[in-house]
């Protein structure tokens, strides 16, 4: 299940912060761009160092290509402020940055950047946390969401 805490969503490696989870989350961003029309703006997403941190920035492409939505992929390991600062300089509405940032190496995470450069409120990543899981079992889990072939 993605959870949003201060600063982001952050998980353990392999437990929660996996393949299925990180697109998941990347849909639910490409239904909340859409949904508010802005879908003409690029994101911007980047990186850190950490293990599968490229490789959910890859996983979250696919996702936004699937969806049409215009990806500036920054290719190297880079800092968080620099992702907020590419948001508001080139007047983006959404950014992502993988990181789990002072986090012990166990876990990886990803931040969601608003229109300014600014962390998303609780009220936008509240909309992502729905969208990411619509249908709930009674064990609380999510049922996998039926899109597009992954």
């Amino acid at each position: 299940m993605i959870k949003f805490g201060t600063g982001g969503w952050r998980a353990i490696i392999g437990e929660e912060f996996t393949k299925e989870n990180i697109q998941k989350l990347a849909l639910a961003m490409s239904l909340k761009i859409k949904a508010e029309h802005v879908e003409d703006k690029p994101v911007v997403i980047g990186y850190d160092r950490r293990f599968l941190s490229k490789e959910a920035v890859i996983w979250s492409c696919e996702i936004f290509g699937q969806q049409g939505i215009k990806v500036l992929f920054v290719d190297r390991s880079s800092p968080t402020p620099l992702i907020m600062f590419y948001v508001m300089k080139h007047d983006l509405s959404y950014g992502m940055m993988v990181t789990a940032s002072h986090n012990p190496a166990i876990y990886n995470g990803i931040k969601v950047f608003t229109k300014g450069g600014r962390d998303a409120d609780e009220h936008q990543t509240a909309d992502i946390e729905r969208s990411t899981c619509r249908t709930w079992r009674r064990t609380g889990r999510c049922r996998r969401m039926h899109t597009r072939s992954w």
